[in-house]
């Protein structure tokens, strides 16, 4: 396993410098988009307290929208350049590749999220206190509950091919769940619960309740377990159908 996933990280690696200008585009337009949220917050005079909120959501939602369509932009690029079965017959098989392939595109999306972070902050101003163990635990609860999604919508991916509109619809929905207020509902939906005591630890400058976060770390786990049976589901589906070999 540790030579599929040193492999992966390599070619993940090789990728980001060989398409340098594409490396460098999809950073300047993060930032980019940044700038337009941030400049519009001033000019509508919010106080300058909300732009802490204003950093650490950005990053919530750029973290939790590139984890979820990962996956199934992974399966797809693989099917449409006739490679998913090569994947699919290797020793490792679909499900581990794949696994793999999001353990090191993880890694990757997490060095320019620091990158991304440091440079949210120096442009508002708001450094925010970094406790890195803490930080990091937060991180990953919220990108695997995206990844939860992805997982499932890399199945659904598998079996019907082309769902570019289903995933921009999910891609809303991850954003409503993310806005869900803290009260009723809003308290069973994910991602949502995450961010917020990212944001309690980010403006307080403390670890969130042992019980909040064992809620949340539960939540996490038991939505990836979700997300793995509806992909596992998928992918037999799709070999009783014959349907792997075909790209559209």
């Amino acid at each position: 396993m540790r030579y599929l996933l040193w492999a992966c990280l390599r070619a993940e690696w090789v990728q980001m410098r060989h398409y340098w200008l594409n490396t460098l585009s999809a950073l300047a337009f993060a930032l980019m988009l940044f700038l337009m949220l941030y400049f519009g917050v001033r000019a509508f005079g919010a106080p300058q307290a909300d732009f802490g909120a204003l950093v650490i959501g950005y990053y919530a939602f750029m973290l939790t929208n590139v984890g979820f369509q990962r996956v199934a932009s992974f399966l797809l690029t693989e099917s449409q350049t006739g490679t998913l079965e090569q994947l699919a017959l290797s020793p490792f098989g679909l499900a581990m590749t794949t696994l793999a392939h999001l353990v090191s595109y993880l890694l990757s999306v997490a060095l320019f999220g620091a990158v991304g972070l440091l440079a949210t902050m120096a442009i508002t101003g708001m450094w925010l206190p970094f406790n890195l163990p803490a930080f990091g635990v937060m991180t990953l609860l919220l990108v695997g509950q995206a990844y939860a999604f992805g997982l499932a919508m890399g199945g659904l991916a598998l079996r019907f091919k082309r769902i570019g509109d289903l995933m921009q619809v999910v891609s809303m929905v991850l954003v409503v769940f993310l806005l869900t207020p803290a009260e009723g509902v809003g308290n069973l939906a994910p991602l949502g619960p995450t961010w917020r005591l990212l944001q309690q630890w980010v403006q307080a400058g403390a670890l969130p309740h042992a019980t909040a976060l064992g809620i949340e770390v539960a939540r996490t786990v038991g939505l990836l377990l979700v997300g793995v049976l509806v992909y596992r589901w998928c992918e037999r589906r799709v070999r009783q159908l014959g349907l792997l070999g075909r790209y559209a």
